[in-house]
């Protein structure tokens, strides 16, 4: 069967942020913390779009359910790369050392995605596709994505107040920011 029309969004953006990704990485080789931590981001965000595609595009529900703990498996760790990105460019001590435990609960939401219905509880068919069903934990996963993305918008916020307005790092901060603003339409899709 062919790609269903609602899978082409989740690809655009597979196809963006993968050229995000080559983009970084051509033009800041190297181990750079920051540089990895983008990409990151990125590979993670092509992780669950990719997956999403071939979710809305699929009418078998057992392959369903795959794709969507899959899925969930690159979603437990969006915020936690973004939010090592924005530390990686601001360097605040204090965060690094619970971006280790973030990512130790990251794992621990990715593995859940696979543990009966703790975090994925199935798949519903609804007009676009299957989609997935939220299982228990799937709350605290959103209270842990709100408590980084509050602790991001602080950090941004107290950088673009502590530089000088054309500062180079003030306007990273702003631009940090900005992006941050641009993707946070994406989390609309927990409210399915």
């Amino acid at each position: 069967r062919l790609m269903s029309i609602y899978s082409f969004p989740p690809l655009i953006t597979v196809c963006c942020f993968a050229a995000f990704a080559v983009f970084v990485l051509i033009n800041h080789p190297g181990p750079r913390s920051n540089t990895l931590a983008y990409i990151l981001w990125c590979i993670t965000t092509c992780h669950w779009q990719l997956s999403w595609a071939f979710l809305l595009s699929t009418r078998d529900p057992h392959l369903a359910v795959f794709l969507a703990r899959l899925g969930y498996t690159g979603i437990a760790f969006i915020p936690i790369a973004f939010y090592h990105f924005v530390i990686a460019n601001m360097s605040p001590t204090l965060d690094r050392r619970f971006l280790k435990w973030a990512y130790g609960i990251g794992f621990l939401f990715g593995l859940s995605a696979w543990i009966d219905s703790l975090f994925v509880n199935g798949v519903a068919w609804h007009p676009w596709g299957y989609y997935v069903r939220a299982g228990v934990l799937h709350p605290l996963f959103l209270l842990f994505l709100c408590v980084l993305v509050l602790r991001v918008l602080l950090l941004l916020g107290r950088e673009i107040r502590s530089e000088p307005l054309g500062s180079r790092r003030g306007r990273h901060a702003r631009i940090l920011r900005f992006a941050m603003l641009i993707y946070l339409p994406a989390s609309l899709d927990f409210a399915i």
